[in-house]
């Protein structure tokens, strides 16, 4: 079984626990599960509006028990990024939780005048005055950083737009290039590895994207699981190195027919070991 493959689980969050207010069907047997079997367990969300505090009050809400500690958001990777740069003050687009988290690392958020850097996370409210704000900070020198670059969240009504949106209007105003913090980049994976006791090839991320957790996964160095809920054959060519299997959800970790992906194929193969 592929739960007795790892001994560590990096979980994706929209999508693979819980999507909007409501909890993906198994997840939570399946994490309690992972709980008695003594698993390490973190949980990584590019979504960078909640504090982590708040991230937890939410799953609380849904039935899921949660520390604080466990849960990686970009948001607070980004507050943990400007400190580690000294950098002192940012100019954010982005929700209240991602200017607490920033601010509790001693970064101070500023509306008016200059500063160190430019924070872009997803914001439902941003406005053209925003982006010319931030545009000018950095034509000033302003360090131009991105909480994430998913182009899209999803939603039971379907993607909705999502930080890369915004980060890309500001990109294509100044020309310049952002340090993106997110999954599939190495700072997120690098939040989520520090406090474990698993070693990384006894490290497992499982999420429902290719592009971050899958890519992320493999630039981390450790195995992926992809969560994939439609009928039919994968839509890659060549699964990722990373990638050990697809299933349909966090149940299937503990279904004995879950196979691996085959090395060199796009190939897989479902949860009845049938050929797709």
């Amino acid at each position: 079984m592929l739960s007795e493959r790892f001994d560590a689980f990096l979980l994706d969050l929209d999508g693979v626990v819980y999507l909007g207010d409501e909890l993906v069907a198994g997840s939570r047997e399946a994490l309690n599960q992972l709980r008695k079997a003594g698993k390490e367990v973190r949980f990584l969300t590019n979504d960078p509006r909640p504090t982590r505090e708040q991230l937890r009050r939410h799953l609380v809400g849904m039935g899921v028990e949660v520390d604080p500690e466990e849960l990686v958001t970009s948001g607070w990777a980004t507050a943990n990024y400007l400190a580690q740069e000294a950098l002192r003050s940012a100019y954010v687009i982005g929700s209240r939780g991602l200017a607490s988290e920033i601010e509790a690392r001693g970064v101070e958020v500023i509306d008016r005048g200059s500063c160190e850097a430019v924070v872009v996370g997803c914001d439902e409210h941003v406005s053209y005055t925003h982006l010319r704000q931030a545009s000018r900070h950095v034509f000033e020198g302003a360090r131009f950083v991105a909480t994430n670059a998913d182009a899209s969240f999803p939603s039971r009504k379907g993607p909705l737009p999502g930080t890369g949106a915004i980060v890309e209007a500001l990109r294509v105003t100044t020309d310049q290039n952002p340090v993106v913090i997110g999954k599939p980049f190495a700072a997120m994976f690098d939040s989520a590895l520090r406090n474990l006791d698993a070693e990384r090839g006894r490290t497992v991320m499982i999420g429902d994207s290719l592009k971050s957790d899958i890519v992320g996964a493999h630039r981390a160095g450790i195995s992926g699981v992809l969560i994939r809920r439609e009928d039919g054959p994968p839509s890659f060519d060549q699964a990722p190195p990373a990638l050990e299997a697809t299933v349909r959800d966090l149940g299937c970790l503990f279904d004995p027919t879950a196979a691996s992906v085959e090395r060199g194929r796009s190939t897989t193969r479902n949860t009845m070991g049938e050929e797709l």
